[in-house]
């Protein structure tokens, strides 16, 4: 059984594994702050933020060896994007739409929480804006 030191220790060693692997990339995407007082529509604001994440650009060429994300197939060219919720400050990840890595925006496919114990990161599937 998982104990609350255990869970500190998998957080904090996950920094220590994680460092000199991360990359710079821009997460985009629209916040609801509020709502109008007459008309009753969202207001949002958006969202732009600079980020360190782990990076995994999906370089197969072959579709045995590419999968399934949450029923998104997977496919060469698509980035594998894993970010320390802390790198967030509290931007919830429904809220990201796109990033940009290396000068090219990707739209995102999906986005999960992760995490053992407690959630502490989130792995996002995006795909090349043509």
């Amino acid at each position: 059984m998982l104990t609350e030191s255990d869970v500190a220790w998998i957080k904090a060693n996950r920094k220590e594994i994680t460092k000199n692997r991360t990359r710079p990339i821009t997460i985009y995407g629209e916040s609801k702050t509020g709502e109008h007082p007459i008309t009753g529509e969202p207001v949002v604001e958006p969202i732009e933020k600079d980020v360190q994440a782990l990076v995994t650009e999906i370089t197969s060429a072959f579709k045995f060896d590419v999968g399934l994300v949450n029923g998104v197939e997977v496919e060469k060219g698509d980035l594998w994007v894993v970010i320390d919720l802390d790198e967030l400050d509290g931007i919830a990840p429904s809220d990201i739409k796109k990033i940009e890595y290396l000068d090219e925006k990707y739209r995102i496919l999906a986005a999960d929480r992760e995490g053992i114990g407690i959630h502490n990161r989130v792995t996002i599937v995006a795909r090349k804006i043509s």
